[in-house]
């Protein structure tokens, strides 16, 4: 914030996901939040649209297990 207005600032993410079957996928998605490093991410992702889209992501507690 400065002052008491909040700024528009998007930041934009390149990542690499895994779907459920272990299929890796390039993502990429804006958000005003700062995503900290380190963290596991669940990414809800629509590929059944025109576009291919990130419709929100939230950080997870644990490791996904490994395939």
């Amino acid at each position: 914030m400065i002052g008491n207005r909040e700024t528009s600032r998007r930041l934009n993410y390149k990542l690499t996901g895994f779907d459920k079957d272990g299929k890796e996928k390039e993502l990429e998605f804006n958000t005003q939040k700062h995503l900290r490093k380190e963290v596991f991410l669940r990414v809800y992702y629509s590929d059944k649209k025109v576009e291919e889209d990130v419709s929100g992501w939230e950080e997870v507690k644990e490791k996904l297990a490994a395939k």
